[in-house]
């Protein structure tokens, strides 16, 4: 993997909370760490990362716009590059502010931001309405966001209700693509998507317009009150992974340490058994 440093691009700009900070404006320096996406590097201009037009990028985005936070600054510039620059794969931005109005005497003051591309897999069901339209909406709403690419999507299936039985069958999918956002964003969207919908949360398992759970998040193994990934339940639901199989049947699952090829198949000799 190359990896770029670009190191103090100097902007005068008009960053900060008080009044005379944005009045008055100060120097800042902006520092990239940029990773770019393995490919077969050779001496040829063309494939090479423009250095010259992504200082003049971070300079008139940094010099043009106005935050209360070099944190907030530092973030959408990274958010800026991933966006324009489809070959990083990785970025972290660096924002000095060396002459923040503190007592103390000081050097500088930086705040950092990374973002990276990660591989993320979603599972979609509806049970209520037009099922199919649900699911071809959040999936053109996910296509649309910024943030996310490379959007892949298996076919619809129809399936029976798992936990509880005494419902309407359900369609299901999965996507998986590539986003910026970090898992609880990922998450704060999909719900927003579901809400969209018309969800209404009832019994656990119960009916619903749009379902939209996150599978894989990368590799990552996470848990919170409100996210766990990988989902807790992938291996013993085919309706979860027969659309995963045929996105990508070599998909490891990090925590069980088999494919998804391998868990569809452990299942469907358990139900023989």
């Amino acid at each position: 993997m190359l990896e770029i440093n670009i190191n103090k691009i100097k902007v005068f700009a008009n960053h900060g909370v008080y009044d005379f900070e944005k009045e008055n404006g100060q120097f800042f320096y902006v520092s990239l760490n940029i990773k770019l996406k393995e490919t077969e590097y050779n001496d040829e201009l063309a494939n090479a990362l423009d250095y010259s037009k992504v200082i003049d990028k971070v300079y008139i985005y940094v010099k043009e716009n106005n935050f209360n936070l070099i944190e907030t600054l530092a973030d959408n510039v990274s958010k800026m590059l991933l966006n324009e620059y489809k070959d990083i794969s990785e970025i972290k931005v660096s924002v000095h502010k060396p002459f923040a109005p503190v007592k103390e005497k000081i050097e500088d003051i930086i705040v950092s931001v990374k973002r990276k591309w990660i591989k993320t897999y979603v599972a979609l069901g509806s049970n209520l309405g037009d099922r199919e339209q649900y699911i071809n909406n959040a999936v053109k709403s996910i296509e649309e966001k910024e943030g996310v690419t490379d959007v892949k999507k298996s076919r619809i299936i129809e399936t029976m209700p798992y936990g509880v039985a005494n419902q309407g069958k359900f369609l299901n999918s999965a996507i998986s693509f590539y986003t910026y956002l970090t898992k609880n964003e990922l998450l704060k969207y999909l719900k927003s998507l579901e809400n969209e919908a018309g969800r209404v949360k009832t019994v656990k398992w119960g009916e619903r317009t749009l379902d939209l759970d996150i599978l894989f998040y990368g590799d990552e193994v996470y848990q919170s009150e409100n996210l766990t990934v990988p989902h807790a339940d992938i291996q013993n639901r085919d309706f979860v992974l027969i659309p995963l199989n045929e996105l990508n049947e070599n998909l490891i699952h990090p925590v069980l340490k088999k494919s998804v090829k391998e868990l569809l198949n452990i299942l469907n000799e358990n139900k023989k058994a």
